[in-house]
């Protein structure tokens, strides 16, 4: 009887928001696209061809106006409902092949699939799924396999950049371990990051390969106990989780500059009341209840002077809290302290704090538990209908109203969830 292995694949697409960008624009397959941020005002996603003319994530726009026309960048607002409505299409179709999949980001989920058959079978396996998911999205996957998650991160670089491996590598046994790691970055090891990097440098570690057959000892000396899971996965021992590197957040913050000068006390609470929306929605996702909301406003600055008016303030909810409705009249009251008549607002947010576990919830004898309990059903409703179906708004957000709405000005349609953006062909 065959041996079986335990094998941890990740499927992670090609610059994912530039290439859903150019599905329903064929003229633009072999052009260099960028994705923006909310109010057009920084690159955070980039086309093959845009990284190769120099363009980086990062780039702020109205400082690099000269090179995007000289090298023709076509640029685009970001559009997540698109994006999410994509990375939906590519979990269903992983599914049909595979039980155990995790979803990690929008653009990349883990595969855990134990096999008696050969590398070679599951090379053909994995090149399936990525013709599936090209044939039925026109969106490329690199897959990456081998026995631990970090390794999988490795092999998926590989996947991506060596032409080679015609975007699926696997590493089939330890004997390609070290050729693996000896030419794989130590700054590109998934968990390390910008410090751990600057870090091993200084200690003359380049490489995965050097980083992975350091001492116990001193790894976890200078890199703790994470530091110590990632090693152990590279040398091809499970120590992490998907979990390891999702920790929720302690607090949330929803913030943004507003396309044009908020002068009035209803606009700027329509654009609080979309921030706690958002805000409310991210809590909810990880799982967990809020007990302070702080509100803050910024003003652009009077003719002469060097500040606007700022002032921030922090509340406390009277129980623990994630549904909007119950955010939301908190952060107006603490709106209607600092909200001075007469400034030209430029910013807002809001800034959920004092997390716990909506599971580890203790509820006080005055807690109407009734009520909170059915809050959170509604909101498990709004939240589904929200990824799935449109979008429910509350009254006070009034989203006709241009005045805090964000910039953007290359924004595509929402081409496979709105009816009425749907791609029109001409027969005639």
């Amino acid at each position: 009887m065959s041996n079986t292995t335990q094998w941890q694949i990740i499927i992670d697409a090609n610059s994912f928001y530039a290439s859903v960008e150019k599905v329903f624009r064929p003229e633009l397959r072999t052009k260099p696209v960028a994705v923006l941020s909310n109010n057009d005002g920084i690159i955070v996603a980039l086309s093959s061809e845009a990284k190769e003319l120099g363009f980086k994530r990062g780039d702020a726009v109205h400082l690099i106006q000269k090179e995007i026309r000289e090298k023709k960048l076509h640029l685009f607002s970001s559009n997540y409902i698109l994006y999410y409505d994509f990375s939906r299409r590519i979990e269903q179709i992983v599914s049909r092949t595979f039980v155990h999949v995790q979803k990690y980001s929008i653009d990349e989920m883990f595969v855990s699939y134990k096999s008696a058959k050969s590398v070679e079978h599951l090379r053909a396996l994995l090149k399936k799924v990525k013709n599936d998911v090209f044939q039925e999205t026109k969106v490329h996957v690199s897959i990456g396999a081998a026995s631990t998650k970090t390794l999988a991160k490795v092999m998926n670089q590989y996947a991506k950049k060596d032409k080679r491996y015609k975007g699926v590598a696997i590493l089939q046994d330890n004997e390609l371990l070290k050729r693996a790691l000896d030419k794989f970055p130590v700054e590109n090891v998934w968990g390390i990051g910008r410090r751990g990097t600057e870090k091993l440098r200084l200690n003359n570690i380049h490489t995965a390969w050097q980083f992975s057959q350091k001492h116990d000892s001193w790894i976890r000396k200078h890199f703790t106990v994470t530091g110590l899971r990632t090693a152990k996965e590279l040398r091809g021992i499970n120590a992490v989780t998907i979990a390891d590197f999702l920790q929720d957040k302690k607090s949330i913050m929803c913030s943004r500059s507003f396309g044009q000068a908020v002068k009035n006390y209803k606009d700027l609470k329509a654009a609080l009341a979309d921030f706690v929306e958002e805000a409310a929605e991210k809590l909810r996702k990880q799982k967990s209840v809020c007990k302070t909301v702080s509100v803050f406003v910024s003003s652009y600055p009077p003719k002469g002077e060097k500040y606007g008016y700022r002032k921030n303030i922090q509340l406390e909810l009277p129980y623990f809290a994630s549904d909007t409705i119950h955010i939301t009249t908190i952060a107006f009251m603490g709106l209607e302290r600092i909200f001075k008549t007469g400034e030209r607002y430029k910013k807002a947010g809001v800034i959920l704090g004092e997390f716990t576990s909506e599971q580890n919830l203790q509820y006080s004898l005055w807690d109407n538990i009734e009520k909170i309990q059915k809050y959170r059903n509604l909101y498990q409703k709004v939240d589904f209908i929200n990824s799935s179906e449109g979008r429910i708004y509350l009254a006070v957000q009034n989203i006709d109203n241009a005045k805090h709405a964000i910039k953007l000005n290359h924004k595509s349609p929402q081409y496979t969830t709105n009816i009425a953006e749907v791609l029109k062909i001409d027969m005639g």
